[in-house]
């Protein structure tokens, strides 16, 4: 599935990727701006759409305003940024970045494992808010920040990119780190969630359910319980030999001779049933085994 870029890859405004309504706050300009920068570089939109499509982020009330700043006509965003920090001024310069600060973010990121490329775009784009700041302000090489960037991922997920990244960049120096742009395009690659690995068919059992089925055990196997009551040992008066007979008949017989089988079939013939009567000799067998009861 093709991965879509410009104006239709922009985040639904009000959306938890978009940027948040700007209503005129002076506080909240500079995170505006930041968030908006961020999702036009991750959407490729190109520069000369930036003007207009940041409108459907604005609320109604302040879009006749923003219309008056310069480079509104001519669509520039350089000019049209320009304009409006100078106008909100403090409220833009007193949002400050360091690099503890990233360091911080990088810290907290890499304990949680990304497993989806949506994730990834999120941790992309709260990344290069900081980052992009910080490079501007002279603080921050691009060097360091690609180094930063791939350690602000779990091991886990730095995994599978590796993998990705070694294939497609073989002679990539192993003293430097990828750059930003490149683990960004491998992970929205390796982390799509619209990957056909990622939807089996129904039909299909899993990997776990398939070892179970080869080693016999699946939905089919059942554990049954069955009771047993052994009938009485007491002999039945009346009823035939009882079990020291059969004991004393078969003395000195082997368990598997012909001559203690004789004696057992017709010493059985006198018992309620032959079921009984094989029971009843088997238990006779264990209590005395060859000696004379």
């Amino acid at each position: 599935m093709s991965h879509l870029t410009g104006k239709a890859a922009m985040p639904a405004p009000r959306s938890k990727k978009a940027p948040r309504m700007f209503n005129g706050e002076d506080e909240d300009i500079a995170e505006f701006l930041e968030v908006y920068e961020t999702c036009t570089g991750d959407a490729q939109l190109p520069k000369a759409e930036w003007v207009k499509v940041m409108f459907h982020y604005l609320e109604r009330s302040q879009r006749l305003i923003f219309e008056a700043f310069d480079g509104y006509a001519a669509e520039d965003w350089d000019v049209f940024s320009s304009s409006i920090k100078e106008e909100f001024g403090g409220a833009v310069q007193s949002k400050k970045c360091t690099r503890a600060t990233l360091d911080s973010f990088v810290q907290t990121s890499a304990a949680k494992v990304i497993i989806t490329d949506t994730e990834f775009r999120v941790y992309h784009r709260c990344f290069q808010g900081t980052a992009a700041y910080l490079i501007k302000d002279k603080q921050l090489s691009e060097k360091d920040a690609a180094r930063y960037f791939w350690f602000g991922l779990h091991p886990d997920t730095q995994e599978p990119l590796e993998c990705h990244l070694s294939v497609i960049k073989p002679d990539h120096p192993h003293e430097d780190p990828y750059a930003i742009s490149d683990v960004y395009q491998a992970g929205c690659y390796v982390l799509n969630s619209n990957a056909f690995t990622r939807a089996p068919p129904l039909s299909t059992p899993s990997p776990e359910a398939s070892f179970l089925q080869s080693q016999g055990v699946g939905e089919a196997s059942r554990v049954v319980k069955k009771t047993v009551q052994f009938p009485s040992q007491q002999p039945d008066s009346g009823k035939g030999p009882c079990l020291y007979e059969y004991a004393a008949t078969t003395k000195g017989l082997c368990p598997c001779s012909p001559g203690r089988a004789t004696c057992v079939a017709s010493g059985a013939t006198g018992l309620p049933s032959a079921s009984v009567a094989a029971m009843r000799l088997s238990q006779c067998i264990k209590l005395f085994g060859d000696r004379a009861p």
